[in-house]
């Protein structure tokens, strides 16, 4: 069976921070006091405006999964589990998607790079060499995250994947912005 990451367009917007700048210290947000980096990567603005609403799913510029009112309820109506959503306060049609099921990212064979680890608060700078995506494992579920975020400064990320079962309902959905490229072994 088949197996996907998800390619997905960004929605010209940031929730928090640009790659090097916190916005306004949002409330209740987790910096880092010495590499100045975001450690709390689920921290939702409630100012927060998407500025691109055409995707059922698209990804800010710092790594936020924001989903259309339609790509939620057709995951719900096709009982895939393992994720969230959280609404967003000034985009009530549009919220942001959170992937619990986790597949291991076999960074060894992808050669990805992990760059100047902080000592504080154990995030590194930057990892690269997320595509192509080698996985060490079967796809637990029909969509997964993996288990390293790539990017670097704010704008880290966990990659997305699918199963063919979610790629077929998003074509059959017709659901906009989400791209399928395959897993390589």
């Amino acid at each position: 069976m088949t197996e996907f990451y998800i390619d997905l367009n960004d929605n010209d917007s940031f929730m928090c921070s640009s790659d090097n700048t916190i916005y306004d210290n949002p409330v209740h947000l987790c910096v880092c006091e010495s590499c100045g980096y975001r450690t709390d990567f689920e921290h939702v603005s409630d100012s927060f405006s998407l500025k691109r609403k055409n995707y059922d799913l698209s990804i800010t510029y710092d790594g936020y999964y924001v989903a259309s009112l339609k790509l939620k309820e057709t995951v719900e109506r096709k009982s895939l589990k393992g994720i969230e959503f959280i609404q967003l306060k000034e985009e009530p049609d549009f919220f942001v998607m959170f992937v619990r099921n986790v597949v291991c990212f076999d960074m060894e064979k992808r050669n990805s790079r992990r760059i100047n680890l902080c000592s504080n608060c154990g995030n590194y700078e930057s990892i690269v060499g997320a595509t192509p995506a080698f996985l060490i494992e079967k796809l637990p579920s029909d969509i997964c995250r993996s288990d390293v975020m790539f990017g670097s400064g704010n704008g880290k990320d966990p990659l997305l994947f699918s199963s063919q079962y979610f790629a077929d309902i998003v074509e059959k959905e017709k659901l906009k912005g989400i791209k399928f490229e395959p897993v390589r072994t």
